[in-house]
């Protein structure tokens, strides 16, 4: 079965600090701000017609670099109230396969890696993400996430039930506001079971 995601959700990107809000357990991922992502509607391609522009506009500009990504540390992950009393992430739990980033859950139940934005964010740009998971079992009933979030503002995310059929995600998201170059990039993945999770592609287009 394949899950198709809405494309609106929180993405209050900042260039100054933006004030995270409270949600119970999930108190570091909820945004707090008011400002939105509308779904992508089709416009003018801009621009002066040369092959970078064709490029961008029919692939995008890479935002991220699957061999890029490192553990975030604990002070520095804006989802730890998420964490496990005793998380466990062992050595080869999450890897780069081709130019993707894989996180297997049987050897990690819990991560969050970061690296910096790879170009400046806009109002008026458009973020897409391309993600998928495997078929998701675990002895108990669950609930897994996946998160996608630049600087303090939460880009995308969801709840999955386990168990479940895996998923291939594909949301496209319209910028409100600006995010330079550097931002931390974060990507989340918890969840009990040994299932895996791959983020293909965070692209920026215009």
């Amino acid at each position: 079965m394949i899950r198709r995601l809405p494309s609106a959700v929180l993405f209050p990107l900042l260039l100054g600090v933006a004030a995270c809000g409270s949600d119970g357990g999930d108190a570091a991922a909820d945004t707090g701000g008011a400002d939105v992502l509308a779904d992508a509607t089709a416009g003018d391609a801009g621009g002066d017609g040369t092959s970078a522009d064709t490029a961008e506009e029919d692939f995008g500009v890479s935002l991220v670099e699957a061999p890029l990504w490192t553990l975030a540390a604990p002070e520095d992950d804006p989802f730890v109230a998420r964490a496990p009393a005793e998380p466990r992430c062992v050595d080869g739990a999450w890897y780069v396969d081709i130019d993707l980033i894989e996180i297997d859950t049987g050897k990690c139940d819990y991560a969050t890696l970061v690296q910096p934005l790879a170009a400046d964010l806009a109002p008026g740009d458009e973020v897409e993400i391309i993600a998928w998971n495997g078929r998701l079992a675990a002895p108990e009933v669950a609930m897994a996430h996946i998160d996608v979030r630049i600087g303090d503002a939460l880009v995308w995310g969801e709840e999955v039930p386990i168990p479940s059929e895996g998923g291939f995600y594909t949301p496209r998201l319209a910028v409100t506001a600006a995010a330079p170059a550097g931002t931390p990039v974060y990507f989340h993945v918890d969840n009990h079971g040994f299932n895996t999770w791959n983020l293909v592609k965070i692209s920026r287009f215009r």
